[in-house]
């Protein structure tokens, strides 16, 4: 589905407010700006043969819909943790300076384990490209329950005593306090040591000799694949440009979507984009109240 066609459905809706035109737009605007993000990660990682591919929601949209979701703004990407140091020193040289990394290894005060390519001058809780790091599993179905269930602890530490609260409950009252709880809750946990021990786990099984890859943080749904669904890919042609996918994208988005040629209802959808389109103003009113 493109736009057009998403935006004429929408407006047919009984669901659809009176100003999803002017939401839309805005909408659209914040799309094209990430959008610009995965064109210059691309080339980043061409350039320097890191072996990443487009992933989740994304990949949906490319196969689907050859571009971007008509609602979905955000894009995901997928690196094995093998080529991470590589990766952030690559973005660190080649990056042009319209942009920024938000990861651990740049910024002490990052909440999260991924990596967030983002448009200077923007909040990377906003507008970013999300880049997953996979890494090996045991063979054991229960060692490797285990073993991602540490893994997300580890990130849901670091998140829960990283997170600036008011910026990522978006205002809402509710999330707020989810926050905080989470916050108090670890609280207890050191630093430094559930560092140590995120970068112990991730390497302890190398991807040449796993025969599973799961996503190294909380932040993705799904999280388990087979290692040659995340490591083999190759340049997919579309219409808003070439890149990189897995070879057995089929296997990925049935995993991941079931039937993935099924639209959501689009409730869900209007939904979708109203809801970035607030975080989108909130974050704005933050950047205009600090730049005032």
């Amino acid at each position: 589905m493109k736009a057009e066609e998403f935006l004429k459905k929408a407006k047919e809706s009984s669901k659809c407010p009176g100003d999803f035109d002017d939401q839309y737009r805005c909408f659209c605007r914040y799309q094209g700006i990430v959008l610009e993000v995965l064109k210059e990660f691309h080339r980043v990682c061409e350039k320097n043969q890191i072996n990443y591919h487009v992933t989740y929601g994304s990949l949906l949209g490319l196969i689907r819909d050859d571009g971007l979701i008509p609602w979905d703004y955000d894009i995901d990407t997928f690196v094995s943790v093998s080529q991470k140091k590589e990766l952030i020193t690559a973005l660190q040289q080649d990056l042009s300076e319209e942009y920024y990394v938000m990861c651990p290894e740049t910024d002490a005060s990052c909440r999260h384990y991924i990596a967030r390519i983002c448009p200077k001058g923007y909040n990377s809780a906003a507008v970013h490209l999300d880049v997953f790091f996979y890494c090996g599993a045991p063979d054991d179905a229960r060692e490797r329950k285990r073993f991602n269930r540490s893994l997300r602890r580890c990130a849901r530490i670091r998140f829960s005593k990283k997170v600036n609260i008011k910026e990522e409950s978006v205002g809402k009252f509710g999330r707020m306090l989810k926050l905080f709880a989470a916050k108090v809750v670890y609280s207890v946990f050191n630093e430094k040591k559930t560092d140590e021990r995120y970068n112990r786990l991730i390497y302890l099984y190398p991807i040449e000799q796993s025969k599973y890859a799961v996503s190294a943080d909380f932040f993705a749904v799904v999280d388990l694949f087979p290692i040659k669904m995340v490591t083999e890919t190759f340049l997919y042609h579309s219409e808003i440009g070439e890149y990189r996918i897995p070879i057995d994208y089929e296997g990925f988005l049935k995993m991941e979507f079931g039937n993935y040629t099924e639209y959501p209802p689009l409730k869900t959808c209007i939904r979708q984009v109203t809801d970035a389109v607030r975080r989108f103003r909130f974050f704005e009113k933050i950047a205009n109240r600090d730049n005032g």
